[in-house]
């Protein structure tokens, strides 16, 4: 296998559209491999990538095709990618994209209790492991090569808009796909606001809601690629208070950190007292991304991935 050709990659998705379009912008040719019980790929969320093929499990393929498997989730992703792994001899890379005590069970794991999920998480067949963040590749500690590889976006394509932000009117988005223990308390009372669902079929744009929109309630525990966009598009971000997101978000500075979702409202009535403040933390948040966050970081740091595992090819 020679160091300068494309690679196949087979990949899983549950929710993982943002990052997986993300990964494909880094090049190589991507197989996101549907298992039965998985949703389908929502093209509300992100758009189905040029070199991004999509399999089922009726899809007859050659076990000399593919090169290696990258998993987004140990808890409902990493069986399935372990039997690919097995059947074609491939080395997996699993991508934590949460703190080991904070993980994010998605709805198909919602009835294994947290003691029963971190022991799934112990599975020896990980070839490589890649962290969102210093913060998660600390919590794992163990015994796998692991890399950091913070997550990225396009800061060109989510700018700021053209206009000015007013702070008029209180205009709120958020993440569709909220846990139902935070819907109850975020959407209490939530009339008092303009809210913008941000995956929705009817945007004009993948930015226009973060355009029309305010403030970001980022309702998951760790850094989201919704929350680099929102805040690359100086929408202030509204987060909880969570290892992972401690890591980006300065309270105060470039974002609010809340420690309860009944706080919520009394922390958006806050920052509309001081537009000039809400302002200045705009552009902080969108600094921030930029720094840390740009897309080229993020290839940079998949390429060094992907070079690090090649020789492992040589041996399977």
């Amino acid at each position: 296998i020679k160091g300068d050709r494309s690679l196949n990659i087979v990949t899983l998705s549950y929710n993982d559209e943002k990052y997986i379009e993300s990964l494909c912008s880094i090049g190589h040719n991507f197989y996101l491999w549907k298992p039965n019980g998985f949703s389908d790929w929502n093209q509300a969320i992100a758009p189905i990538p040029s070199n991004l093929s999509i399999l089922t499990e009726q899809d007859v393929v050659s076990p000399t095709h593919f090169d290696l498997i990258i998993c987004h989730d140990r808890l409902d992703q990493l069986e399935h990618a372990e039997k690919i792994s097995e059947a074609f001899h491939l080395p997996v890379i699993v991508v934590d994209h949460c703190h080991r005590d904070t993980l994010r069970p998605h709805p198909a794991m919602g009835n294994i209790q947290i003691n029963d999920a971190l022991q799934l998480t112990d599975r020896p067949s990980i070839s490589m492991r890649v962290s969102s963040s210093n913060e998660v590749q600390e919590s794992w500690n163990d015994s796998c090569i692991g890399s950091v590889v913070r997550p990225g976006i396009d800061t060109e394509r989510f700018s700021p808009p053209a206009r000015q932000r007013g702070y008029e009117e209180r205009v709120v988005t958020f993440d569709n796909n909220l846990p139902e223990h935070m819907a109850r308390g975020i959407l209490s009372d939530i009339n008092r606001y303009h809210i913008i669902p941000v995956d929705s079929n009817d945007k004009s744009s993948r930015t226009d809601p973060y355009h029309r929109g305010d403030l970001f309630v980022n309702t998951y525990k760790n850094v989201t690629i919704k929350l680099l966009e929102a805040m690359s598009c100086e929408c202030i971000p509204i987060c909880f208070d969570f290892p992972d997101l401690r890591e980006l978000i300065s309270n105060g500075e470039n974002g609010i950190i809340i420690d309860s979702p009944e706080k919520i409202h009394a922390a958006i009535d806050s920052l509309y007292e001081s537009p000039e403040h809400m302002r200045a933390m705009g552009a902080s948040a969108r600094s921030t991304v930029i720094e840390s966050h740009g897309i080229e970081n993020f290839a940079k740091g998949w390429g060094k991935v992907l070079d690090f595992i090649r020789p492992q090819f040589y041996n399977r």
